[in-house]
């Protein structure tokens, strides 16, 4: 689906590359808990019981990892992060993309904060209909989402090749013009 008045904002493969590099980072954390002796792990952590620290070590191994996977699929990808045409927006900025979100669905945006990082989270008509895309981690991860910010699609500035205050800029001047007059922001 090609739309007119078409505005293509890239991921920066800079930033993803850095989001990467953390993720390996709390992956191999969790590999060395989990290889290192149980004497060591109680020790170095300070706990009364190794297990604790083992099942920490696998879940940090597990969730980090998987996260790094989806990141580098992202990295691999040569999708827009973003894009906004007449017809509407296309998240792909997340590592649980929205997809395509036409104008009519759209009630516009609200500027939320998560440990003083601002994101743009779309305010749907219908919500739960975008909660429930995706396999079931992408659908847990929409709940979240929409349980924490009141959306289940979110745009996140740090992963695209555009600073926040533009981005709004951008979404709302779209909005204005192809969908419903912006929710004024606070």
């Amino acid at each position: 689906m090609v739309g007119k008045d078409e505005k293509i904002i890239d991921s920066s493969k800079i930033k993803i590359l850095i989001v990467i590099s953390m993720f390996l980072l709390f992956t191999g954390l969790g590999l060395w808990v989990i290889t290192i002796g149980a004497s060591q792990v109680k020790a170095i952590l300070h706990l009364k019981n190794s297990t604790s620290a083992y099942l920490l070590g696998w879940f940090f191994f597990l969730f980090f990892g998987y996260c790094g996977v989806i990141w580098v699929k992202k990295l691999l990808n040569n999708q827009p992060g973003l894009v906004l045409n007449n017809l509407g927006i296309t998240e792909n900025s997340t590592a649980t993309p929205a997809g395509f979100i036409p104008w009519k669905d759209i009630a516009g945006f609200n500027v939320c904060s998560l440990e003083g990082q601002r994101i743009l989270a779309v305010a749907l008509i219908n919500s739960e209909s975008y909660i429930q895309v995706g396999n079931s981690i992408n659908r847990f991860s929409n709940k979240t989402k929409y349980k924490k910010f009141g959306s289940p699609v979110l745009i996140i500035s740090k992963s695209l090749k555009i600073d926040f205050d533009s981005l709004l800029k951008l979404c709302n001047e779209y909005f204005v013009k192809y969908g419903n007059p912006p929710i004024k922001q606070t």
